[in-house]
């Protein structure tokens, strides 16, 4: 992406709203560092500048307390929810030659936080469609993550910000109408898997990436098991979590409890409502529901069984034994199919792995990827 501000974001009492006002008295080839609370997220605005946030919990607690110490339980849960999910952020700006002249005292100095990566955002044509996809850190080992039903580039906060960039270059990508790869909007025709499959490889093709390792997480890992029983010659390894690689009735029977997107709890709800609208969110969540039972109904139940055995990558698969959306039978399924593969069970872990238990979550997956095999 051109012309990319940097921001030094700071507790101060300028709210998101008068950001596109506050960034008219910069000249465009002005360049900011910087520094936020707030998930790790790029936002642009007016197609001018892009925004990072860092999550709330990450700073000191003496930095935050003052904002809602002295409100009650339900402003402060309020308060909470705004850093961390809808960019109400406070804006401090530092011409570029100042703040390089005082930078270890600013990162010393307050609630400015350093700079924790840099992601570059991007689109490309791939089958017609223009595709957006993230690129995080420059190592010589190349990863791209596929993301789930509804995903969106935070939902790999733990990986991105966490692996390391001087090891990995990690590239998130927007499946056809999920995210920024919209238009056109989701469709969940027969065969939408595999078009997705097809799709992330093409992209890699475009961005000239001969050689790469695929990880998938829900219905993405779904995909990345395709994608990597088609393009075997060029994955190096595989890793999923959370996946299935076929339906059966009961699950449905979980999927139609959640058909009602209002019910969702707040911390799933309001994000994707924040990014794709209410309206958008019911009706590809419906939808997928409905493409679920059409594979079960048309196809028993196979959603990717037939790819399994074409896998030659190494692969890991990590499954939380109370996830009660994927349950864990799914994992031993595709334990028990996939060649060369390693499965890692979390007794404790829910569909979420990655973010109840990023640190060990990193750590098998970092082990995996650079062990020799």
């Amino acid at each position: 992406m051109s012309n990319v501000l940097r921001l030094c974001l700071i507790l101060f009492n300028i709210q998101y709203e008068f950001l596109p006002t506050i960034l008219d008295h910069f000249p465009s080839n002005q360049t900011l560092f910087l520094h936020s609370f707030g998930v790790l997220h790029w936002l642009e605005i007016f197609n001018k500048i892009t925004i990072i946030r860092k999550t709330i919990q990450d700073a000191p607690s003496n930095e935050i307390g003052v904002n809602y110490k002295k409100k009650s339980k339900e402003k402060a849960e309020k308060l909470t929810y705004v850093l961390n999910r809808t960019q109400k952020v406070y804006v401090h700006f530092q011409p570029i030659n100042e703040m390089m002249n005082n930078r270890a005292q600013i990162v010393k100095s307050g609630p400015c936080l350093q700079l924790i990566c840099s992601i570059n955002s991007a689109k490309i044509k791939v089958n017609n469609v223009d595709i957006n996809y993230f690129k995080v850190g420059n190592g010589p080992q190349k990863l791209l993550i596929f993301p789930g039903a509804l995903g969106q580039v935070n939902d790999f906060k733990p990986l991105t910000e966490n692996l390391d960039q001087e090891k990995y270059t990690i590239y998130v990508w927007d499946p056809p109408g999920y995210g920024s790869s919209r238009p056109p909007n989701r469709d969940f025709s027969p065969g939408f898997l595999n078009r997705d499959a097809d799709c992330a490889i093409a992209l890699m093709e475009a961005l000239d990436i001969d050689r790469y390792s695929m990880l998938g997480w829900c219905n993405g890992g779904c995909t990345a098991l395709i994608a990597a029983s088609r393009a075997a010659d060029r994955v190096d390894k595989l890793v999923v979590w959370s996946c299935n690689a076929y339906v059966t009735g009961k699950d449905l029977e979980f999927y139609e409890t959640t058909r009602d997107v209002h019910s969702w709890p707040d911390q799933w709800r309001l994000p994707q409502f924040e990014m794709y609208g209410e309206r958008y969110v019911s009706d590809t969540w419906s939808g997928w529901i409905d493409a679920s039972r059409t594979i079960l109904d048309e196809s028993g139940g196979d959603v990717c069984m037939g790819a399994l055995a074409h896998i030659d990558a190494p692969t890991l698969i990590l499954h939380g034994a109370q996830d009660v959306l994927v349950a864990v039978e799914h994992a031993v399924y595709l334990h028990e199919n996939i060649k060369c593969s390693t499965l890692e069970i979390f007794p404790d872990g829910k569909h979420i792995i990655h973010f109840m238990f990023p640190e060990k979550f990193n750590s098998v997956v970092d082990k995996f990827l650079t062990s020799i095999q």
